[in-house]
């Protein structure tokens, strides 16, 4: 029986498969940049801070304090009677604690309190109800009554009855001897003394432009925006 024999494997050489080479990646031309629009600086806004209440201030006027005014128009007690109202200015500037409560020219308000005669003498009682401040503020005042009386008259009535008694006692004379001088001189002391309380009628005046000092009767508190000095 004949052996089978396996058959002989003949190895044949394998040629190795070629690589395949990869083309080398071509480098791609740089792109063309655009020209870069110059940016335009954005406008700058001013913003205004936000306003400020200003700072307020409290003074206080003390009772007592002096008040110069000048009066703006005429006051008279024939004129005036109680209740009226006046203006004046302020002479001066009204100072408190350093500040400027009102300046020079300040617009002042006023009344008449009184007006009468009395014993041949007349009279004007006034005071000051209002004072306008520096910052425009209305601030009721109460200030200590001013009064202005007139002059009395008695020194001028006693001298035209001793002249008129003395002229109605020349005219008696001449016309009827020395009872006519004696009627005459009571007659001219009669007219004399008529002319006498005429002139009483003096009236009490307080002409423009007067400078009148009132004082303070009650202390009065400011509020005051502070930067007036």
């Amino acid at each position: 029986m004949a052996r089978n024999e396996e058959p002989a494997v003949v190895e044949q050489a394998v040629e190795p498969t070629p690589a395949v080479v990869q083309p080398e990646p071509q480098a791609l031309p740089p792109a063309t940049a655009e020209p870069e629009t110059p940016q335009q600086p954005e406008p700058v806004v001013s913003v205004p801070p936000p306003a400020q209440s200003p700072a307020l201030l409290q003074v206080t006027l003390k009772a007592g304090t002096l008040i110069p005014a000048r009066t703006v128009e005429g006051l008279s007690s024939d004129r005036n009677a109680a209740g009226d109202g006046f203006t004046a200015t302020l002479d001066q500037p009204l100072v408190a604690d350093g500040w400027v409560i009102a300046e020079r020219g300040a617009h002042l308000e006023g009344k008449v309190v009184d007006t009468g005669r009395g014993k041949g003498q007349s009279h004007l009682v006034i005071v000051l109800t209002q004072l306008k401040t520096s910052d425009g503020q209305r601030v009721a005042i109460e200030t200590e009554t001013f009064a202005k009386h007139a002059q009395a008259s008695t020194g001028e009535s006693a001298a035209k009855v001793v002249a008129g008694a003395a002229i109605g006692a020349a005219i008696g004379a001449i016309a009827g001897g020395g009872k006519g001088a004696a009627i005459g001189a009571g007659v001219g002391t009669a007219a004399g003394a008529g002319g006498a309380v005429a002139t009483r009628a003096k009236s009490a005046v307080l002409p423009a432009e007067t400078l009148v000092h009132f004082r303070l009767k009650n202390a009065v508190t400011v509020t005051e925006r502070q930067g007036r000095s």
